[in-house]
């Protein structure tokens, strides 16, 4: 195989970038000696992640805009899935907080309570506006991460509202992306998520 990459650069400036959690799997807890032979902590998680990695949404049902505090999750992508969002664009920084045992970070349900993740700056690759969305339950359908044809725009409670909420729906949306996810609930129930406008996006009358 012959590498014909070169190291010139180019004048184009980098994508869209948004604060991201960095999901890098269990956390454990080790001991290692440093460069200087001292003994030290380290923390390695299952499946790190460095600076120029591409990461994917993370499709979970633990990924709702409360648990990550509003910010997107993401993860090293997992063959086969339609969810690549872009790249890490800087060196993540130190977990923000770190466990005592391993067994307090070995799920993502503990890892988003207790802070055992990383934050770093994700350059998108997908064209489009990250925004904070509402979300009117309809009782039957979840909005699952990264599935955008189940949101649609709900004319009458918007109308009403003076303000853009959607809703979900069994099919037809359009335009929109969303990065957390929103139980069935009940109808008319109300969520927060953030969603990439990438298009024109369909409308309903709802209720």
């Amino acid at each position: 195989m012959t590498d014909n990459t070169t190291n010139v650069g180019s004048s184009r400036a980098p994508g869209p970038r948004e604060t991201a959690i960095l999901e890098e799997g269990n956390v454990t807890i080790s001991t290692d000696i440093d460069g200087t032979g001292r003994e030290r902590t380290t923390y390695p998680r299952a499946a790190s992640l460095s600076e120029g990695d591409p990461v994917a949404i993370v499709n979970s049902s633990e990924n709702t805009y409360v648990a990550t505090n509003g910010n997107i999750l993401v993860e090293r992508p997992q063959n086969g899935e339609g969810l690549v969002i872009g790249k890490v664009f800087e060196t993540p920084g130190s977990l923000k907080q770190v466990p005592t045992v391993a067994s307090a970070a070995d799920s993502l349900t503990k890892r988003l309570t207790g802070n055992y993740h990383r934050l770093a700056s994700v350059e998108l690759c997908i064209p489009g506006t990250v925004k904070k969305i509402i979300i009117a339950c309809d009782g039957s359908h979840p909005i699952i991460p990264g599935v955008g044809t189940t949101i649609e725009l709900d004319i009458t409670k918007s109308l009403a509202a003076h303000t853009p909420i959607y809703t979900a729906a069994a099919s037809g949306g359009t335009g929109i992306i969303p990065l957390h996810y929103v139980p069935a609930g009940s109808s008319g129930d109300l969520y927060n998520i953030l969603a990439i406008f990438t298009g024109l996006q369909t409308a309903v009358t709802g209720s």
